[in-house]
């Protein structure tokens, strides 16, 4: 798809297209996009749909798990897993937020200047039927890092406005 939208948007810059037909162009091509299904979240900036298409929440960056210390292994190697610890990491709760916020939710995926990476994944803004930008409040709890990577930018500045009051209000990743 990333292939016919490039070709589309170059046939129309040599055919003399303004950039708002350009828009309007790209618009009708992610229609298709406007009221689909999360399936599942993988993690926290990562997500499937129900057309098994998967998507990179654009802005952020999901919490990477802590490596376990002194893991102790019983006489066949295998992790022993110490059940009385009842913490949950942030990363789980990063997870658990982001499932909560989106599993089998009907979302609009929204693109901005690169809609695909060379490892397949479609990167996109995810919107709920509210309005909420799940990028926005992913990271508003404090539950990833902020990543802005031009040239997908559109939003930046509302990403940001997230990220710095997760941190004014020590929330997730900034609480002391």
């Amino acid at each position: 798809m990333k292939k016919f939208i490039l070709a589309a948007l170059f046939l129309g810059i040599l055919s003399g297209r303004t950039a708002a037909a350009e828009d309007e162009l790209f618009a009708r091509l992610s229609a298709k996009y406007e009221n689909v299904r999360v399936e599942r979240v993988i993690k926290a900036d990562l997500i499937v749909l129900d057309n098994g298409k998967k998507i990179r929440l654009i802005g952020l960056k999901a919490i990477d798990k802590p490596r376990p210390k002194n893991v102790e292994r019983d006489a066949y190697g295998f992790v022993i897993e110490d059940v009385s610890d009842p913490t949950t990491t942030l990363e789980e709760r990063a997870s658990d937020f982001a499932d909560q916020l989106l599993s089998n939710k009907k979302v609009k995926i929204e693109f901005d200047t690169q809609s695909a990476d060379e490892d397949g994944y479609t990167w996109g803004y995810v919107f709920l039927p509210d309005g909420t930008m799940a990028n926005s409040e992913i990271l508003r709890q404090g539950l990833a890092q902020l990543q802005i990577q031009p040239p997908n930018t559109k939003h930046a500045e509302r990403l940001r406005e997230a990220y710095r009051e997760a941190h004014q209000e020590k929330r997730g990743i900034h609480a002391e």
